[in-house]
């Protein structure tokens, strides 16, 4: 009968305890986004931002546009930093539309292994109504600040929800 030592398993150990970590870490960021949901839920849009602002290590997409949407929630002194995070999200779903667009193009046999690498990915990747969303949201926010040509920019811009 072969003898195992606690050796024989150190790189099945260490990645079980990444794997495990990253589980973690996910989970307590599920729970303090579940927290924000609650503020939200009860009125209470100062601590909503502040828990969202304290929840995401990345300033990513889903970050930019959670804040600039609770700000814009919280009345017209608000609607500056809100276009400016909304404005943020909007840059990196560009970044992402030509990235993605990049990759797909390069060869259809990538596709696969494209499609594999982004599911590790800790990037969020919008979906196509909160893009459409996004450009509404700017659009009465430049409005709202008298901008009307920033508007009208934005209003073109709308990208179209495909089923």
């Amino acid at each position: 009968m072969p003898k195992f030592s606690a050796f024989d398993f150190s790189p099945f150990a260490a990645t079980l305890a990444v794997c495990l970590l990253a589980g973690y870490a996910t989970q307590t960021q599920q729970v303090r986004m579940n927290e924000s949901k609650e503020q939200f839920k009860n009125g209470d849009l100062q601590n909503t931002v502040a828990t969202i602002q304290g929840v995401f290590k990345d300033k990513n997409t889903l970050y930019y546009m959670e804040l600039g949407e609770v700000q814009h929630l919280q009345g017209p002194a608000q609607i500056p930093s809100c276009t400016q995070n909304l404005l943020a999200a909007d840059q990196l779903v560009e970044q992402w539309e030509v990235s993605t667009s990049d990759r797909l193009k390069r060869s259809a046999s990538n596709m696969s292994s494209y499609i594999l690498s982004e599911g590790l990915s800790s990037n969020y990747d919008p979906k196509p109504y909160e893009v459409s969303f996004l450009s509404q949201t700017l659009a009465l926010n430049h409005l709202a600040q008298g901008r009307w040509n920033d508007a009208m920019v934005e209003a073109k811009k709308w990208r179209s929800v495909k089923k």
